[in-house]
């Protein structure tokens, strides 16, 4: 049994490495929208409302590339599952 013979080896090295706490502020994102990139669709899909500014071309691209179901939007990739 391999898993035996591991156990059975003694650790040597009990070092562990240092934590890096550094946090550059590059790293640092900030979320300025809370709407869901999906909010347009399902609500043209639900009601047929068009929001102020959005292209309804795109929107009725996009609906057919999805299905709602409720609660759930899936999206129908090119192999044919839902997502």
């Amino acid at each position: 049994m391999v898993a035996d013979h591991l156990s059975r080896m003694q650790v040597t090295n009990l070092q562990e490495p240092p934590v890096n706490d550094f946090l550059s502020d590059d790293m640092l994102l900030k979320v300025t929208d809370s709407t869901p990139w999906y909010a347009n669709i399902v609500k043209f899909m639900v009601a047929g409302y068009v929001p102020p500014g959005e292209n309804k071309k795109k929107l009725i691209y996009e609906s057919r590339r999805h299905l709602w179901d409720n609660r759930y939007l899936y999206r129908v990739c090119s192999d044919g599952l839902l997502r």
